[in-house]
């Protein structure tokens, strides 16, 4: 989706180096998803993650220098969701739970709405539960996309947009994790045994 941000945002304004960029990698990513969903056939690992994000940050740069009606702030807008989650990964991990800031653990988001769904559907296998999981975190993602691009060009409007958005992850997230199972669920064997960190 945010390759598509991207690509639609270059279409917009005529680049097409931009664009091409950007709809390679959305099929490449696509082709990864229809492999990989629900059930995961193929781990993409940092590697890939890493990869994924340098080519994020090299079409943003190549989008925003290239057409100055765009604001800096859109590329930052639309990737709200990746940006506000390691941000407050590595502030819960410091200042919450007092160890590494990159230390991995399974308090990410997705984690704790996996928790959420496997108690409620009491589902004995968790790949059911986690394909269920992915939705709910496209909407995040959908939420930024499509606020994104309305204010495109409005820099003050894009930063009240992610600061929102920040807020709004916060406070979801805090609800989640207010749960009472939360603590017995963290000390689940099968949970590191999966890896939904």
């Amino acid at each position: 989706m945010m390759f598509g941000g991207l690509a639609a945002m270059a279409g917009y304004v005529g680049d097409t180096f931009v664009l091409a960029q950007a709809l390679v990698m959305m099929g490449a990513i696509a082709g990864f998803l229809v492999w990989n969903y629900p059930r995961g056939k193929v781990f993409l690992g940092d590697a890939g993650a890493y990869f994924l994000g340098f080519m994020y940050a090299e079409l943003s740069i190549q989008l925003v220098a290239r057409n100055p009606g765009i604001s800096a702030w859109f590329v930052i807008a639309l990737a709200a969701y990746p940006i506000v989650e390691t941000l407050y990964s590595m502030y819960r991990r410091r200042f919450v739970l007092r160890t590494a800031s990159m230390q991995p653990d399974a308090g990410h988001l997705h984690s704790l709405i996996l928790r959420q769904i496997a108690l409620r559907e009491k589902a004995r296998y968790l790949g059911r539960a986690n394909a269920r999981v992915a939705p709910r975190l496209w909407a995040h993602v959908a939420l930024c996309l499509g606020g994104a691009m309305l204010l495109h060009g409005n820099t003050p409007a894009l930063i009240g947009l992610t600061l929102l958005y920040a807020a709004c992850y916060v406070a979801y997230y805090r609800s989640l994790a207010k749960s009472a199972a939360w603590e017995a669920w963290l000390e689940r064997p099968s949970v590191t045994q999966i890896g939904v960190s």
